[in-house]
């Protein structure tokens, strides 16, 4: 009897370790696939990265040979935007000497202790003068000069996104080396031109801008002014020919 109840029940225990082995197949199955998605959620994670922020990218740049400032180990680079700024438009320029055209965006100082850039932000320089600089013909020039001259512009006055010779041009002053740049006149006086004096100040002429939205202003309306730029690097106002220049504007205007 008892062999014949075995007999029996042998296809239901067959058929119980089917199903055990099938329920843990299943699990295995579970549990695996638990584990790709997982995996696979992790490396989502990892490559969703949030944004970085945007990066500034270099500019290509042109620069002329070192040229020698006269009575210093100084020697002073002209650095002008490349070929893409000049297609683009962004920065347009005249300037003095140097070996090719292009806009001029800075200004470099090789020393004996190191180099040095003159400007950490955009602005439009138009002319850069030094003793012992040459002219365009290859003359020596400025020999009285006491710093670096700069003819420049560093605010976007007349709000078109450019700087170009659109704006406002002012004239600035560094050391020979390039250190301790400085607005050489107020504000409130559009430059017109500057020389070298006899005795190294600097004489400057200038007109004299009205209050508030200077776009349309015409020139040939606004007064001249004249300044001198002593050995301390100050303008002051050269109060004798202004004073001569406006008696000459009553007798023109009889």
């Amino acid at each position: 009897m008892e062999s014949r109840v075995q007999r029996l029940l042998r296809p239901v225990w067959l058929i119980n370790g089917i199903l055990l082995l099938a329920l843990l197949a299943l699990g295995v199955v579970i549990v695996a696939g638990a584990w790709i998605v997982d995996l696979t959620a992790g490396d989502s994670a990892v490559s969703v990265a949030p944004p970085r922020k945007e990066e500034e990218t270099a500019q290509a740049v042109r620069f002329d040979a070192p040229a020698t400032i006269r009575g210093t180990d100084a020697r002073i680079v002209l650095i002008r935007r490349g070929e893409e700024g000049r297609r683009s438009g962004s920065f347009s320029s005249s300037y003095e000497g140097g070996e090719t055209g292009g806009p001029m965006v800075n200004v470099g100082f090789l020393t004996g202790g190191g180099t040095r850039l003159l400007l950490d932000r955009r602005a439009y320089v138009s002319a850069v003068r030094w003793p012992g600089g040459v002219d365009a013909g290859g003359v020596p020039r400025d020999s009285l000069l006491r710093w670096v001259v700069y003819e420049m512009a560093a605010d976007d006055d007349n709000g078109d996104g450019r700087l170009d010779h659109r704006d406002e041009r002012t004239l600035y002053l560094s050391a020979l080396d390039g250190t301790g740049l400085r607005r050489a006149l107020p504000a409130g006086f559009r430059l017109r031109g500057w020389e070298v004096r006899e005795d190294g100040s600097l004489y400057v002429s200038t007109l004299a801008l009205p209050a508030g939205d200077r776009r349309d202003v015409e020139e040939e309306r606004l007064p001249q002014r004249a300044f001198l730029v002593g050995a301390d690097g100050q303008a002051r106002s050269y109060a004798a020919l202004d004073s001569l220049a406006t008696a000459a504007a009553r007798v023109l205007g009889k």
